[in-house]
């Protein structure tokens, strides 16, 4: 215990943090695994339609690959509702996924993006979105 303990405060800062967001990274894939399991809401159908949509029209963000959470998030998109392939997607997700990517490609035509999709990707991602 003492030897673990002595190996902890010799991290620096920068180390600790990143150990920590691994963490985090990770269990938040296992959470999503187990809401999966049981049958558990993780994300709601609205919020995940809203980051499907998002990923489909501004998906050419190399911080959206790069972020574990994200990720994660997505493959539990993609089980729950059956938009992996080989499958008849969830309905309900496909009318909100449809309204969404309308409401981007209309504000893309305008020239920004919704403030919805940029509160939501830095609010649970921290990824700031881009045209």
């Amino acid at each position: 215990m003492k030897c673990i303990f002595y190996v902890f405060l010799r991290l620096d800062k920068f180390s600790l943090r990143n150990i920590l967001v691994i963490m985090r990274e990770n269990l938040r894939q296992q959470w999503n695994e187990v809401c999966l399991q049981c049958g558990v809401e993780s994300i709601s159908v609205q919020k995940a339609a809203k980051i499907m949509a998002v990923l489909m029209i501004l998906g050419n963000n190399e911080a959206m690959v790069m972020n574990r959470h994200f990720t994660a998030d997505c493959v539990y998109i993609q089980k729950r509702f059956h938009i992996g392939g080989g499958e008849v997607p969830d309905a309900t997700f496909v009318e909100y996924l449809k309204e969404y990517v309308s409401d981007l490609q209309e504000a893309d035509r305008q020239g920004f993006i919704p403030r919805w999709a940029e509160k939501l990707f830095m609010e649970d991602y921290e990824i700031k979105l881009y045209r």
